[in-house]
């Protein structure tokens, strides 16, 4: 982990969460996603960004198992996977703030794999925010290797036309 970086901070439920801005590519109003069927309900379909196909998860389906209601204020964080872009519905988008390593907790709890992409908590000033490893993230999603070959697929269709 670095020394110090910039997270975004976006809430899911009451909870904050923060994702190091080096992941992030866009930060996009919700339009157009695509039904997929036949994918885990946490994959709300695919959309157009800048140019590339993304698939949309929805991050409050997979943590709490409960739709996000696509309002005014949802965003979805388009993110630089190890082998495609994804894009993450979130309630919204509050800030982008520093955080330094010696800020971020270990947790034990966080070592169970399904907690893994949990890099730690950061205690600022009371306010405790969950750090997301986006890499170990996508790596604990069942389905993520099917969505990979789909959007390899429809690019592989985009190119022949």
């Amino acid at each position: 982990m670095k020394e110090s970086g910039k997270y975004i901070v976006f809430r899911v439920n009451n909870e904050e969460y923060a994702i190091d801005i080096d992941r992030v590519i866009a930060i996009e109003r919700v339009e157009n996603i695509s039904p997929v069927p036949h994918l885990p309900s946490y994959v709300k379909g695919i959309t157009l960004s800048r140019g590339h196909l993304v698939p949309v998860l929805d991050i409050k389906d997979i943590f709490y198992h409960q739709s996000l209601a696509i309002e005014d204020e949802v965003r979805t964080l388009v993110l630089q996977g190890e082998g495609f872009e994804y894009g993450l519905l979130v309630a919204d988008t509050k800030e982008i703030i520093e955080i330094s390593s010696n800020q971020i907790e270990k947790i034990d709890l966080l070592a169970h794999f399904e907690l893994s992409y949990m890099a730690g908590v950061a205690n600022l000033n009371a306010r405790l925010i969950t750090v997301i490893d986006t890499a170990a993230f996508i790596r604990t999603l069942e389905g993520m290797e099917d969505i990979d070959s789909y959007i390899n697929e429809l690019k592989q269709e985009q190119q022949a036309t």
